[in-house]
């Protein structure tokens, strides 16, 4: 949901001389189509479904001590048994973007997020994110680890990661 998920996980995978994948990009690859053009031509369980393939798919390529970062989707986790799969592959980081922060970027992009597609004021916007990070973050709290990119820099996040 514009957190920074892609930006940050190339950056922090450039920065590590890890490879970087993302799930959208990958399924948007795959699909030959937007992620908007799978909901709109299919509908969200199917899309929910190329994302736990997809998932499945990288994790299992994966050998023990490969070092990667994969950008999940905003709702993966909230799906299936995605949630108990990343975090047993790996550590897995929430970048806990700031709402104000958040607001301003799917406004600038909404055209591209299936979930404020319907969105026009920026009421519309706030209950939106409100109410999907109401049923988001109870799977977002399980990360290993919170990080506020906003707050906080890459190397840090890389300092946390070392540790683990």
């Amino acid at each position: 949901m514009t957190s920074g998920k892609t930006t940050y996980g190339q950056l922090l995978a450039k920065r590590m001389s890890v490879p970087f994948f993302d799930i959208d990009h990958l399924i948007e690859t795959q699909q030959q189509m937007t992620i908007n053009d799978i909901f709109l031509h299919h509908n969200e369980q199917y899309f929910r479904l190329l994302e736990r393939e997809i998932l499945i798919d990288l994790l299992e390529r994966m050998t023990p001590n490969t070092d990667c970062v994969i950008a999940l989707g905003g709702g993966t986790i909230c799906f299936f048994d995605n949630l108990q799969r990343a975090l047993s592959a790996g550590v897995m980081v929430y970048l806990s973007t700031p709402k104000e922060v958040i607001l301003q970027r799917v406004q600038t992009f909404s055209n591209r997020r299936p979930l404020f597609l319907g969105a026009k004021t920026p009421e519309d916007f706030e209950r939106i994110y409100d109410a999907t990070m109401a049923e988001r973050l109870k799977f977002y709290s399980q990360s290993h680890i919170t990080h506020n990119p906003e707050a906080f820099s890459i190397e840090e996040l890389i300092s946390k990661l070392q540790v683990r």
